[in-house]
């Protein structure tokens, strides 16, 4: 009986140990998990501050890049304003030359008129006048066959 009781004894406490350690298992796993994932989220603090100090470097890097290439736009942008001044005066320049060359025109327009009335009256007067190049290359007026000789009467040079 004793053997009995003694068995009995075993078998519960067997059964208790087995209970104890599938409670211990079941809180060592809980355990392993809160441990896994401590670890694991240092790992990854580990890894993202590793990868954020490499970025943060590179882009100190890109930013003072950034800063030069301003630098550089902001000398070429001078640049381009002294240019563009440079080319104001110049379109100044140009403007008056060509209001210059308009008045110009005007006179030359004025003396083609006068020379085509003065060639149409000579013409209708049968002297038979038309303009002819000289053997120096000026306009001059001269009878209309090339075989006479020009006359004297020269259009006077605007200069």
């Amino acid at each position: 009986m004793k053997n009995k009781s003694l068995k009995n004894k075993s078998i519960i406490m067997f059964v208790i140990l087995i209970l104890m350690v599938c409670q211990f298992w079941d809180a060592a796993k809980d355990y392993m998990g809160a441990l896994g994932l401590l670890a694991g989220s240092i790992i990854s603090w580990r890894i993202s501050d590793h990868y954020f100090n490499e970025s943060s470097k590179s882009l100190l890097i890109e930013t003072g890049q950034l800063k030069d290439l301003n630098k550089m736009m902001l000398e070429y942008g001078k640049e381009l304003s002294e240019e563009n001044k440079k080319l104001k005066e110049l379109s100044k320049t140009m403007i008056a030359y060509s209001e210059e060359l308009l008045k110009e025109n005007k006179e030359l327009k004025y003396y083609n008129r006068l020379t085509l009335k003065f060639l149409d009256e000579l013409d209708e007067s049968g002297v038979g006048v038309a303009l002819v190049e000289d053997q120096n290359g000026n306009l001059v007026l001269g009878r209309k066959s090339a075989s006479q000789i020009p006359c004297s009467i020269q259009i006077p040079d605007k200069n």
